[in-house]
């Protein structure tokens, strides 16, 4: 299976020195995909115990509201690495994702990138 980078170059959706607070990408169009990798890489934990819950969310067409992809997410995050999964079967239009912060601390350069799946 072939993997392409979403973002020009492979730019990050996400990229933060310190993920210490919610953060959410920018919406990432869907167009003929209906299968996408996504990727963390955590930076070194410290100050703490930080967690980080990632997911995909899709924009309601009718609504505009974003609601959760049904199963989109990864484990949470609670140490240094690289986390990845494959999403597949997604007929939204438009997704973005969303990490969310908890606990004490920070991980050290956060990256997250999607990449599509041909």
């Amino acid at each position: 299976m072939t993997y392409t980078a979403r973002k020009t170059a492979g730019m990050p959706i996400i990229s933060n020195a310190a993920f210490t607070t919610t953060v959410t990408s920018n919406p990432i169009r869907m167009d003929e995909m209906d299968k996408i990798c996504l990727l963390v890489v955590a930076g070194t934990v410290s100050g703490g115990s930080p967690t980080m819950d990632c997911k995909l969310q899709y924009k309601e067409p009718n609504s505009g509201l974003w609601c959760d992809v049904v199963g989109a997410t990864l484990p949470q995050i609670t140490a240094a690495g690289n986390f990845a999964k494959d999403f597949t079967n997604i007929s939204a239009r438009m997704i973005r994702v969303v990490c969310t912060y908890g606990g004490t601390g920070q991980f050290a350069s956060t990256y997250v990138t999607t990449m599509s799946k041909s």
